[in-house]
């Protein structure tokens, strides 16, 4: 991947998101598909494992979707999340040299399983102290296709610099009514692709009614110099936490 942009950058602060192709390859996509068949035929069979998270399908069952964190058992997606390809970009956008690996996980959206209401990542994350939103920024590595019949993320942009309306359902989601629906983007992501989006650009996705599944990687970068705060964020983690996507 070539160098960021000053066009691309600018993008990214004026909308909150940005979009960049082809990062990952076949052949090192494929390896990340393996380690992540290995991980769910290891993990997903225990129900009382706090790094796994359940989600409902359509038809009222549930299913394993998640696993977070994800870097401290697979040295695969360790390396992924510490590739310069991915950490020079989220640098840029953070204005720092060396960003840090705050939180990672593996969504795995099934088809079937349900989607997520509108929201702002950081509203759901605790344990972060006075670290401000703009230290922020996720980068989403599309495993497999996404689109929207399968539920893909929906980001609205130039709305990341504050806090907007909660629901009335849940105080950590965006109260929908207060948002211009038609100015929902929803890119089309092909297997290795990478999203780049702020901690408060709100975003949101529908189920997975296709007939394959929606793999993703996320891994937060936050700027350095924010002492114990990946440590922080999981101790103050409630066991019925679900921070959405």
């Amino acid at each position: 991947m070539n160098a960021l942009t000053a066009g691309q950058a600018a993008n990214y602060a004026k909308d909150g998101f940005l979009v960049i192709r082809k990062v990952f390859n076949q052949s090192e996509l494929e390896k990340l598909l393996d380690e992540s068949a290995r991980l769910w035929a290891l993990l997903a069979v225990d129900e009382t494992d706090r790094r796994i998270q359940w989600r409902k399908r359509v038809d009222d069952s549930k299913v394993a979707d998640r696993i977070d964190p994800v870097l401290d058992i697979s040295p695969p997606f360790e390396k992924a999340a510490n590739d310069p390809r991915i950490t020079r970009t989220a640098g840029r956008l953070l204005h720092c040299t060396k960003p840090e690996v705050f939180k990672s996980k593996l969504i795995s959206k099934w088809p079937l399983t349900t989607g997520y209401a509108m929201h702002q990542d950081y509203t759901y994350w605790p344990g972060l102290g006075n670290t401000p939103p703009d230290d922020f920024v996720t980068a989403l590595l599309a495993l497999d296709r996404s689109e929207a019949e399968s539920g893909a993320l929906e980001l609205f942009p130039a709305l990341h610099h504050g806090k907007l309306p909660p629901s009335a359902y849940n105080p950590k989601d965006v109260d929908e009514k207060e948002v211009d629906q038609s100015t929902g983007i929803r890119p089309r992501l092909n297997p290795g692709d990478v999203i780049f989006f702020h901690s408060m650009t709100p975003h949101r996705s529908s189920p997975n009614l296709s007939q394959h599944n929606r793999q993703s990687l996320f891994f937060t970068y936050v700027v350095p110099g924010h002492d114990d705060l990946t440590r922080c964020y999981y101790a103050a983690r409630p066991d019925d936490f679900m921070d959405p996507q």
